[in-house]
């Protein structure tokens, strides 16, 4: 009994149509998640013990076919990449209440297709806190940057390095605790 899998909460009509992703939020944010989907909104849950609730939804031009979240807070945010069919991508910060208070658009750098999936470089602490990073971290210069890969329909690959001082956000959560939170 102890290897037995049960299902924790479900819900049939998360989004409008077909969700095409989905990305956990940094541990130390709780039980949180995205979501994206063919209906062009992007969603962030919070799971706790009354169940899974929506905290936060922005709908979109055109459908998020992908969404990652960075896997620490930085300045007490999520950071969070979605991109879209069109291949345009989006970083945003957002705050654990689930207010989007930055967005970066990477305009210029767009893919020419369908975004398929991003995905966060996996760094030392003291790079995500602005601290300068030791010989071992391998990233030089770079050490206040987020580097994000992104994968698309149109074949490529590509790595975008977003300064974390671009994403700073004037509001600060302090001792957030979501009323939702159980």
């Amino acid at each position: 009994a102890r290897n037995k899998y049960e299902l924790l909460h479900a819900n049939r009509k998360a989004h409008g149509r077909m969700i095409l992703d989905c990305s956990w939020a940094p541990v130390k944010a709780g039980r949180v998640f995205a979501t994206s989907g063919r209906d062009a909104a992007l969603k962030i849950w919070v799971m706790n013990s009354f169940g899974t609730i929506c905290l936060n939804q922005w709908f979109m031009s055109s459908p998020i076919t992908s969404v990652s979240f960075a896997r620490r807070l930085v300045k007490d945010h999520f950071v969070l990449a979605y991109g879209r069919e069109g291949g345009s991508i989006s970083v945003a910060s957002v705050s654990r209440l689930g207010v989007m208070c930055r967005l970066v658009e990477l305009g210029h750098l767009s893919l020419s297709k369908a975004v398929n999936q991003l995905s966060w470089r996996p760094m030392p602490e003291a790079a995500w806190n602005n601290e300068p990073a030791g010989a071992e971290s391998g990233m030089g210069s770079a050490s206040s940057s987020l580097q994000l890969a992104a994968a698309g329909d149109d074949t490529s690959v590509r790595i975008f390095s977003i300064p974390q001082s671009a994403l700073e956000c004037t509001a600060t959560s302090e001792s957030w605790r979501h009323p939702y939170q159980g």
